[in-house]
């Protein structure tokens, strides 16, 4: 599900780039966006207390609120030096590098029992 929402960033953040000319277009694909980030805002946390271990579940979950509130810092930050169509760009790469790395981040156990793979959900269970 995160992959999918990536893909609504990248589009999302692309468009802002490429071919926003006005600001009622720029508002409509903002929309997207914010719809995948709202999303996400549920399914990182969620993703975060399946797979983390019962004492990292805490510092993990206040680590991504943290990072979301440095993240947007920064944005306004290099927002007021450069253009808005270079911060879309920015925004369009930093979200395509997170969706490859995602293919790399393991499936939770509870996905993996519901699909049967009981041997692989012990060994991440231990």
């Amino acid at each position: 599900m995160e992959l999918l929402l990536q893909c609504a960033y990248v589009s999302g953040w692309s468009l802002i780039a490429i071919i926003t000319k006005s600001l009622s277009q720029c508002a409509c694909v903002r929309l997207l966006t914010g719809a995948g980030i709202g999303a996400a805002s549920m399914a990182a946390p969620l993703y975060v207390a399946e797979v983390a271990a019962a004492n990292r579940r805490g510092p993990l979950g206040t680590a991504f609120q943290l990072l979301v509130t440095v993240g947007i810092s920064v944005c306004y930050a290099v927002g007021s030096v450069v253009s808005w169509s270079w911060l879309a760009v920015a925004g369009a790469s930093l979200c395509f590098l997170h969706a490859i790395l995602l293919l790399k981040a393991p499936e939770t156990p509870r996905y993996l029992l519901a699909n049967h793979d009981r041997e692989v959900t012990d060994h991440m269970c231990l």
